[in-house]
């Protein structure tokens, strides 16, 4: 019935997304698991703020999808939630853009829509700062901005530090303190 097909839809599904670098981020899925076979723009990640976690979206999430959304993945980011913890035990935002972008490769949505809050806005932010070509739909709420020199500098920089990353790995090593303080 339709009562039965609406109750399925409105509960999220928990899981773990393996990304890049080998970290797991906790997922919690609010409609179509794949959303492959839909419109992109209707394919939803969520960035939580900065002491939250997915939860965060239990309410809205479901209305996003009342409202046309084939799939909210509401994300955990690093040390939130369900994820795992970095390694290093230092946490960057700009670690966070490029897990994000590692989360939808895991999803294989080359192109998306994305929403987030406080500390997931400015996340939110810098994934469509690197990823232009694949953030359809970009809403930031109650973010800060965390650009630190000229924005068109600032988006060249950030688009080269998450596109030149080696595969497999989030964590830069230097072979000396020297070459670490050449870098900065």
């Amino acid at each position: 019935s339709n009562m039965t097909k609406c109750l399925k839809v409105l509960q999220p599904k928990d899981t773990l997304i393996a990304i890049r670098g080998g970290l797991s981020l906790g997922a919690r899925i609010w409609g179509d698991e794949a959303a492959i076979n839909v419109p992109p723009e209707n394919r939803w990640l969520a960035l939580h703020g900065f002491l939250d976690n997915a939860g965060s979206y239990n309410k809205l999430a479901p209305e996003m999808l009342a409202l046309g959304a084939s799939s909210v993945v509401c994300l955990d980011m690093a040390g939130h939630g369900k994820s795992e913890w970095r390694p290093t035990g230092v946490y960057y935002v700009f670690d966070n853009v490029a897990d994000i972008v590692y989360a939808a490769d895991a999803l294989k949505w080359d192109t998306f829509s994305i929403i987030g809050h406080s500390l997931g806005g400015g996340v939110a932010q810098g994934v469509a700062a690197t990823c232009p070509d694949r953030v359809l739909r970009l809403v930031s709420i109650e973010a800060l901005s965390w650009w630190p020199q000229d924005s068109k500098q600032f988006v060249s920089n950030l688009r080269t530090n998450i596109h030149s990353r080696q595969k497999g790995s989030n964590l830069q090593v230097f072979k000396s303190l020297e070459e670490c303080a050449d870098r900065r």
